[in-house]
């Protein structure tokens, strides 16, 4: 008896101290505005970073989709992690069917990738590119998976290493294998 008294006892003083405001029940006003943390660094007068990205050469083949992902900041400076490691700078927010405009399921990865080395940072000023291959998978390659429709817009979304994330949106097709007449070998009677 007296060892669940003691449980009970515990829980209560655990449970009251979990209260924001215990031992002090009073009520603290927030700090204002000027003391509270500013997103940019203390003394920096520059206005948050626009960034302007392009994919280029897209290649899909109802697997993933493919191309060289250009960027550059338009107004300031970005620091971006030169690895573009998929799933951690770059996300597939959304993928639809171009013909019928549902949406399309695809896969979500997660990648646990170290942090960034201080070679891996690049700051990147206006005026300059930085660009990389990338591929990004839709639907996992299996004997038993159908691949995706034949084409489909996709939202991909880009976070640097300090600024909100920048959304671009692309239209990607199968391509159409050209008909041969008869197959290289094959006598056409």
């Amino acid at each position: 008896m007296r060892l669940i008294w003691t449980a009970i006892a515990s829980s209560a003083l655990l449970g009251i101290t979990a209260c924001k405001s215990f031992p002090f029940p009073w009520k603290t006003e927030p700090a204002p505005v000027e003391a509270r943390h500013e997103e940019t660094p203390a003394g920096s007068t520059e206005d948050p970073a626009r960034v302007r990205l392009e994919l280029q050469d897209i290649r899909y083949d109802g697997w993933s989709l493919r191309g060289r992902l250009l960027i550059t900041p338009e107004a300031g400076s970005i620091r971006l992690d030169k690895r573009l490691i998929e799933s951690t700078a770059l996300s597939m927010k959304s993928v639809t069917d171009c013909s019928t405009g549902r949406p399309v399921e695809f896969m979500v990865m997660d990648v646990f990738a170290k942090p960034p080395r201080e070679e891996d940072v690049l700051l990147l000023k206006p005026g300059y590119w930085y660009g990389k291959d990338i591929r990004l998978p839709l639907i996992a390659e299996a004997p038993d998976r159908q691949r995706g429709p034949a084409c489909i817009r996709a939202e991909i979304e880009f976070h640097s290493l300090e600024e909100t994330p920048t959304l671009i949106h692309v239209r990607a097709e199968i391509p159409v294998q050209p008909e041969t007449e008869a197959p290289p070998g094959a006598s056409l009677d």
